[in-house]
């Protein structure tokens, strides 16, 4: 299963829905509609994420801030990014 690695401070938002997309300089391996592991570093996954879509965006459509944030994690030249927009997926319950 793949995985994807967030900062820690993107836990939290992620578990309650609040963040539901990433915004990465390359597309990497994965497809709508896949699960993936996300977690922090190369710790255990926090949860299990539905890929419901990938977008390529261009970092001129990007609010300031996030432009920002991207430019200060990557090479500030980069004209196009890949916006994965994922849903937590919710865990069973144990069977009894």
């Amino acid at each position: 299963m793949l995985s994807i690695w967030f900062q820690r401070r993107w836990v939290e938002p992620i578990l309650a829905g609040e963040k539901r997309d990433t915004i990465r300089a390359k597309r990497g391996h994965y497809q709508p509609g896949e699960i993936i592991q996300a977690q922090v570093g190369p710790k255990p996954p926090f949860c299990l994420l539905r890929i419901e879509a990938i977008e390529r965006v261009s970092a001129h459509d990007l609010s300031p801030d996030r432009a920002s944030r991207l430019a200060s994690l990557y090479d500030a030249g980069i004209e196009w990014y890949w916006r994965l927009v994922f849903q937590v997926v919710p865990r069973l319950a144990p069977a009894e």
